[in-house]
C-alpha cells in the first residue's frame, strides 16, 4: 500500500511517507500498489482518450500504447502503478 500526501501535512507536496499516527488530521489517499498500471486506471484513461478525441490532440505520445505508466503516456504521472496526475494543458481536448 502506498500513502499519498496531498500536501496538507507539512511533510512535502505529494511525497510518499510512512509515518502515520492516530492523530493524523490531514487528507490522505491509500493507493493500492500495482505491478503494472492498475486495471481501473487503464480503463478510465482509455475512456478519457476516446471521449476527449485523443487522436486529435496536439500531443498524444504513447497514448493507447500498452501500459500508461510503463510506457509514459504523455501528461500522466504515476507512482507504483497508480496514475496520480494528469496534465494536458492547451492540448486540443474536445468532448
Amino acid at each position: 500500500v502506498f500513502v499519498y500526501d496531498h500536501g496538507h501535512s507539512g511533510m512535502g507536496n505529494g511525497e510518499a511517507y510512512t509515518g502515520l499516527s492516530a492523530r493524523a488530521s490531514f487528507p490522505i489517499t491509500i493507493l493500492p500498489a500495482c505491478d503494472n498500471t492498475c486495471p481501473s486506471d487503464l480503463e478510465v484513461m482509455q475512456t478519457f482518450y476516446a471521449d476527449l478525441d485523443g487522436p486529435s490532440w496536439l500531443e498524444n505520445s504513447n497514448w493507447m500504447d500498452g501500459d500508461p505508466c510503463k510506457n509514459a503516456w504523455h501528461g500522466l504521472e504515476c507512482t507504483q502503478g497508480k496514475i496520480i496526475s494528469i496534465s494536458l494543458p492547451h492540448n486540443n481536448l474536445n468532448g
